[in-house]
């Protein structure tokens, strides 16, 4: 019986002490680098999902902003996942933008481990909240960088950009060439 309540002793001080290494270890790894408070900047930068928008005819392989992953996506498509963020300013200011790598089907035909590269300008902003950093791109390798708080078709997107594969639904040429199995989308909106 002595025997096991000094070893339960020992196991239970061994706890304690990894208890303690660990809260030390993770309380030193939080504070800031530099001398400023640790929330000074919080309400400097605002945290945006990274949305990719195609209206190309052609596929997007890979799409990196600022050097970090944020998807992929086929022909006349988009919004329908989120694999990146990234952090801008939380007021937009004149010359700022955004690094953009990418790939799309006919660079990876010539140069499977090829990318395009662009300095891309951030469309101005207002207050967001929370929103998507919407990457939309178009023939002749031109994009656009569009923070918002909504999505492409509803009130308050910009130019009132709508979703690549909408705008695919409404024309019979594209619908039947990228989607054939999908009904075309009638509206007086088209």
């Amino acid at each position: 019986m002595a025997q096991e309540y000094n070893d339960m002793k020992k196991s239970n001080c061994i706890h304690l002490w990894l208890a303690m290494l660990m809260f030390v270890l993770l309380s030193t790894g939080c504070k800031p680098s530099h001398s400023e408070p640790a929330n000074a900047g919080a309400d400097d930068e605002l945290g945006l999902s990274v949305q990719v928008l195609n209206y190309m005819d052609e596929g997007i392989g890979v799409v990196y902003v600022n050097g970090e992953w944020a998807g992929s996506m086929s022909s006349h498509a988009g919004g329908n996942s989120i694999a990146g963020s990234v952090g801008l300013p939380a007021k937009w200011r004149p010359g700022l933008t955004v690094e953009v790598e990418w790939q799309d089907d006919a660079l990876y035909a010539k140069d499977p481990n090829g990318l395009y590269k662009a300095t891309v300008p951030v469309e101005r902003y207002d207050t967001i909240h929370s929103g998507f950093l919407w990457l939309a791109f178009f023939p002749g390798k031109k994009i656009r960088a569009i923070p918002s708080g909504t999505s492409p078709g509803f009130p308050g997107f910009p130019d009132g950009l709508r979703n690549p594969f909408d705008l695919c639904m409404r024309d019979a040429k594209c619908s039947a060439k990228y989607y054939p199995n999908r009904k075309l989308i009638q509206g007086k909106d088209q």
